[in-house]
């Protein structure tokens, strides 16, 4: 699945100027490395995933922010998400 183009060019926007900045595709998105490091992704699912160092979630609350703000993530895009159709179970045979 390709990555999502639009979110990809809003990165781009982001980390114009930085130095080392380097685009790779893996893990079936887009990859945003800076000097050698991977800082975030973008998937082909419309997600982006950000590298957070320790010392971004070092208290309680800090991950619990983090952690809350993909809770959310999630919550919102399973609220939008159509729901799909049950599949049909097929009849077993019978002994």
């Amino acid at each position: 699945m390709a990555y999502d183009e639009s979110t990809a060019a809003r990165v781009r926007q982001v980390l114009a100027g930085q130095p080392g900045l380097v685009e790779k595709k893996m893990m079936g998105g887009l990859c945003f490395m800076v000097r050698g490091g991977m800082c975030c992704s973008v998937s082909g699912k419309g997600g982006l995933l950000v590298r957070v160092t320790p010392e971004g979630y070092r208290t309680t609350e800090e991950l619990r922010a983090w952690v809350l703000r993909g809770v959310a993530g999630v919550v919102r895009r399973k609220a939008s998400a159509h729901p799909r159709p049950r599949r049909k179970r097929r009849a077993g045979r019978v002994p």
